[in-house]
């Protein structure tokens, strides 16, 4: 079966909508690499990062946090919203975001610069599984 991106962001619009977190987080991942569409959309990815990680899909919190870090597109740099979207899905058990928040933490950008915490956050990102947090704690 051939792909049809522009009918999946149809669905994945359709189910973001209707409160699913998994649609929202797609939709938001075809506006950021433009598939679907005609062009990227920085805004619109961030936008539904933002929906579908309200919603509790913890790696659409990462999505618009990484994009908000530095800013891309016509997207603004956000530091301090990225941290608190890595925190939220760090509660949350999202490895990958624990990792983020530990590298903003360990070079004071959107929080507060903190060693001994950024290295808290690495081990925590350890814990729940990433291999990269795993070899910068041995290092």
């Amino acid at each position: 079966m051939p792909k049809n991106d522009a009918r999946a962001v149809s669905y994945y619009r359709l189910a973001c909508k209707g409160g699913y977190a998994t649609g929202c987080n797609n939709l938001g991942v075809m506006h950021e690499t433009g598939r679907g569409h005609r062009r990227r959309d920085m805004r619109a990815a961030v936008k539904h990062y933002r929906h579908a990680c309200k919603l509790g899909e913890t790696a659409a919190c990462v999505n618009a946090g990484a994009i908000l870090v530095q800013g891309r597109g016509k997207v603004t740099a956000a530091p301090k919203e990225a941290a608190r979207l890595f925190a939220h899905a760090c509660e949350k058990r999202r490895a990958e975001a624990c990792f983020n928040l530990a590298s903003l933490t360990k070079k004071g950008l959107g929080v507060a610069r903190d060693e001994a915490k950024a290295r808290r956050l690495k081990q925590r990102a350890c814990e729940l599984g990433l291999p990269r947090a795993c070899r910068e704690l041995s290092r």
